[in-house]
């Protein structure tokens, strides 16, 4: 290295406010190189690794305590309070359909109904046989007085008498089947007509009159109507898990519904007990009254819930490197810069919650030079955070 480029070097180093540690290197840069005072490509390199030198443009700050509300978003669909399939009770040919897709009913109307004939003939001939076993029963009763009479007389053994008593309990239970087959008959005959369970609105329609149907109903589409329960209707949303601790009865929310133009407030009033383990989320619900059926179940709702106020650290996002794989920063600690891992939750754009690594006592280096830094780089001395 020539002589003038040394003295070019060394006067850069003379300068007030240089510090000892920038002097040492120099020499040690001056002892490495050749002499001569040509602008060679070695000499032009050396000059750039002395922009290593300058002083690192660094500052210091704390992480901040305060109290912040968050805010999460989960999408799902309007449901019915109540869904249900109804097919025919007794089987046979469905012979009048009342109502029709869009019709609101209320509890126990007709529906529909199949055919009666048959059902009405079964409901005589149990009559008929209520009456027989009626009269036969009478008859035991009055057998068994006349044994009674003649037992006292000598007349007849106990043997007969016995029998006499037995014949009056066999009629007896002969006629209380038959009452059981004549109600039995009769709730048929009255279950040809499918009423409403509830207040609600038809919702389909799978079959038209004239259709046979029998009182095996598995699915939706096996039914023969199907009726909704709307007065209230279900918000199912799903959030990540990650926030169930944050998450309790009663926490409030914003609801926007696809085809309406306001916000509805709500609560949630049910967290279900199981995670779905695909999409790693979470099951609430949220009821809102729809007395005038203007929402309709099926449609998509996103929800804004208000997570309850907390205490949080926060710290300028410039401060950490490497946030998605590996974020750390730097701390100020005995002169040195100190590497610390922590534990982020991104918060705003300005800002991120720090969830692990940090107190807000720690002197957390930021400012333009930060990425220069490893750990166990020298501050200077107006960066010193423990004077």
């Amino acid at each position: 290295m020539s002589a003038c480029y040394l003295k070019h070097i060394a006067s850069s180093a003379s300068g007030p406010g240089k510090t000892l540690r920038k002097i040492g290197t120099l020499l040690l840069l001056a002892g490495t190189l050749t002499t001569g005072c040509g602008d060679s490509e070695e000499e032009r390199e050396v000059v750039a690794d002395t922009a290593e030198l300058r002083p690192l443009r660094l500052q210091t700050l704390h992480p901040t305590i305060r109290e912040v509300s968050e805010t999460i978003t989960g999408t799902g669909t309007i449901g019915a309070a109540q869904t249900s399939n109804l097919g025919v009770v007794t089987p046979g040919i469905v012979e009048r359909v009342f109502v029709k897709v869009g019709d609101r009913v209320k509890k126990d109307q007709p529906l529909f109904q199949t055919r009666k004939s048959d059902f009405e003939i079964s409901v005589r001939l149990a009559r008929a046989e209520l009456a027989a076993a009626a009269s036969r029963a009478e008859q035991a009763r009055l057998d068994h007085e006349r044994a009674l009479e003649l037992l006292a007389k000598d007349f007849i053994s106990q043997a007969q008498l016995d029998t006499a008593v037995n014949a009056k309990k066999a009629a007896a239970a002969e006629r209380r089947v038959a009452d059981a087959r004549l109600a039995q008959a009769e709730q048929r005959l009255v279950d040809t007509v499918v009423r409403a369970p509830y207040d609600g609105v038809i919702t389909e329609r799978n079959i038209d009159e004239g259709t046979y149907k029998s009182a095996q109903t598995f699915s939706a589409d096996s039914a023969v109507l199907q009726i909704q329960e709307i007065k209230v209707v279900v918000a199912a949303v799903r959030v990540p898990e990650i926030y169930l601790g944050a998450l309790s009865r009663g926490t409030p929310a914003d609801l926007s519904i696809d085809g309406l133009q306001d916000t509805l407030r709500s609560e949630i009033f049910v967290i279900n007990d199981k995670a779905d383990p695909t999409s790693r989320s979470l099951d609430v619900r949220f009821a809102l009254a729809n007395y005038d059926y203007r929402i309709k179940p099926g449609l998509f709702v996103q929800a804004e819930i208000h997570l309850p106020e907390r205490l949080a650290m926060l710290l300028n996002h410039e401060a950490v490197l490497d946030r998605q794989n590996s974020p750390h920063v730097f701390l100020a600690k005995d002169g040195f810069a100190q590497r610390r891992d922590i534990v982020l939750n991104d918060f705003d754009a300005t800002g991120v919650e720090v969830v692990a690594g940090l107190n807000d006592e720690d002197f957390v280096l930021i400012g333009p030079d930060l990425s220069r830094l490893v750990d166990g780089t020298p501050l200077p001395e107006d960066i010193n955070a423990d004077r």
